[in-house]
C-alpha cells in the first residue's frame, strides 16, 4: 500500500493538516520549518508549531479502505474489590489495511477473540484501574470482560499482581 506523508498540528479542535507530501523526507523538512520560532522586530510572536508528519494510507482513483466495526469496552475495578458494573462501550469505524500494512494483522489488533488489558492511572488516585478490550465481536468482548471482573471478585486474579497486563480472551495472563 502506497502512504502520503501530512504534516499536522494540534489537536482536538486545534487540529489542522498543512500540507501533504509524497516523500516522507519533504514532509519533515517542512514540519522542522513550521516548528521555528518566527518571533519579529514589532513584539509579535508566533507561537511556534508542534508540526509533526502523520502517514496517511493513500487510495489512487477507484481504490476503498476495508472498513470493519470494532467494539471497545471498559470496566472500573477498584483495589478495595468494588466493581463499577456500568460498562462503557462504544463502537467506532476503522480502516483495517493501514494496520495490516505496518506489520499488523487486524485479526491481532482487533478480533474475533477480544484484546484486553488492565490499565492504572492517576486519574484513579492509587485506588484502582480499569479493564478495557477490543474486538470486533461485542458480545464476545462484554463476556470477556465480565469474566474477567467476576475472578477479580473471587479473587481469583489480582491486576496489580499481574506482570504482564496484556491479554487475549482465552489465555491466562502471566502472574
Amino acid at each position: 500500500m502506497k502512504h502520503i506523508y501530512c504534516v499536522a498540528s494540534g489537536c482536538y479542535s486545534d487540529y489542522r493538516v498543512h500540507a501533504v507530501f509524497e516523500r516522507e523526507d519533504d514532509a519533515a523538512r517542512y514540519a522542522v520549518e513550521l516548528s521555528k520560532d518566527r518571533g519579529d522586530d514589532e513584539g509579535w510572536a508566533l507561537r511556534s508549531s508542534d508540526a509533526r508528519v502523520e502517514i496517511m494510507p493513500y487510495y489512487p482513483e477507484g481504490g476503498a479502505p476495508e472498513i470493519v466495526t470494532v467494539y471497545r469496552a471498559a470496566l472500573l475495578l477498584y483495589d478495595d474489590g468494588r466493581v463499577m458494573e456500568d460498562f462503557w462501550p462504544f463502537r467506532e469505524t476503522m480502516d483495517v489495511k493501514p494496520q495490516a500494512s505496518q506489520e499488523w494483522s487486524h485479526e491481532v489488533v482487533v478480533g474475533a477473540r477480544p484484546v484486553l488489558r488492565y490499565v492504572r492511572a492517576p486519574i484513579y488516585s492509587g485506588k484502582g484501574g480499569r479493564i478495557e478490550g477490543t474486538c470486533l465481536d461485542a458480545r464476545a468482548l462484554i463476556q470477556a470482560i465480565k469474566d474477567r471482573a467476576a475472578m477479580f471478585k473471587a479473587g481469583a486474579w489480582n491486576p496489580r499482581s499481574s506482570r504482564e497486563l496484556n491479554w487475549q480472551s482465552g489465555e491466562e495472563p502471566a502472574s
